[in-house]
């Protein structure tokens, strides 16, 4: 959980102090919370190193702000529920963010399915050892997918997609 004080600082900023971050955001660290490392609270820093690393990559590639945060945030549903994250997660920080990051959230999920080699994302290949050379998605994933391709908020959920490292 990002600190109130974080919320000014420029997103370069912020993904630097947060790989600086320690298990766990200790408020009584010192110095002002400016200068405290940012650590999702009561959750093992090692969880919260993809949505950075995701963050970092699309950063790295010259995105936005907003696809940068629609990045960091994205799999904050597997908190909740693991199979429909996306849906989760983008009911979780609705109230908090644009509409456009909460959507990409919420259609990343069933655009890591689909390859789009247009932009550069293959089909991962840690889905075909876990899912099966074969494998296809329940249909409410495909017609998530359908709808995704034909809106203008299409390339930043594909961004995610694109920036998702499982490393």
């Amino acid at each position: 959980v990002f600190i109130a004080a974080d919320l000014h600082l420029p997103t370069g900023e912020v993904l630097q102090r947060f790989d600086r971050g320690t298990p766990l955001d200790d408020t009584n660290a010192p110095g002002s919370p400016e200068q405290r490392p940012i650590a999702p609270a009561s959750r093992p820093i090692a969880a919260a190193r993809h949505g950075v690393q995701c963050g970092k990559l699309a950063m790295a590639a010259g995105c936005d702000d907003e696809t940068i945060l629609a990045c960091l945030l994205h799999d904050v549903g597997l908190a909740v529920n693991r199979p429909d994250h996306g849906w989760w997660g983008a009911q979780l920080i609705e109230p908090y963010v644009s509409e456009r990051i909460s959507w990409a959230i919420r259609y990343h999920q069933a655009l890591r399915y689909y390859p789009d080699p247009n932009v550069g994302y293959d089909y991962p290949e840690m889905y075909v050892k876990m899912f099966g050379e074969n494998y296809q998605p329940p249909e409410y994933i495909a017609a998530a997918h359908r709808e995704a391709l034909a809106h203008r908020w299409y390339m930043t959920a594909r961004h995610i997609t694109m920036y998702d490292d499982y490393s």
